[in-house]
């Protein structure tokens, strides 16, 4: 790939992880290859790289808030054992972290790619 290639689909990568973030989803890298100027079969082609890179970039901003998510579970999971453990009584405070990293889970995107056909 030449470097003028190269540097356009870094462009319409990082246009692509945007879009993901936007909640856009594969289809929006598809239309936005279209106002690019590519017709409809060649965008369509061409989103499916430029999607899974995207994704892949994607996640891997989010990755902190997985991690922070799955400490809150299991502070929240822990908390009742440990206070056992020392003998405190078990009062529910271990709830709301439990219930914080669930939600933050929860609430995380995960774009799906269209078939390919």
């Amino acid at each position: 790939m030449s470097k003028d290639g190269r540097q356009l689909r870094e462009r319409w990568v990082k246009h692509g992880v945007e879009l993901l973030r936007a909640h856009k989803g594969h289809m929006g890298i598809i239309i936005y290859l279209r106002r690019e100027g590519l017709s409809a079969e060649i965008a369509k082609q061409t989103s499916y790289d430029i999607f899974d890179e995207a994704k892949r970039r994607f996640k891997k901003k989010q990755r902190w808030l997985v991690v922070l998510a799955w400490i809150l579970i299991a502070v929240g999971l822990g908390m009742p054992v440990v206070q056992a453990m020392i003998g405190i009584p078990v009062v529910l405070i271990w709830f709301g972290p439990f219930v914080a990293g669930v939600s933050l889970l929860g609430r995380l995107h995960n774009p799906g790619r269209l078939p390919e056909e």
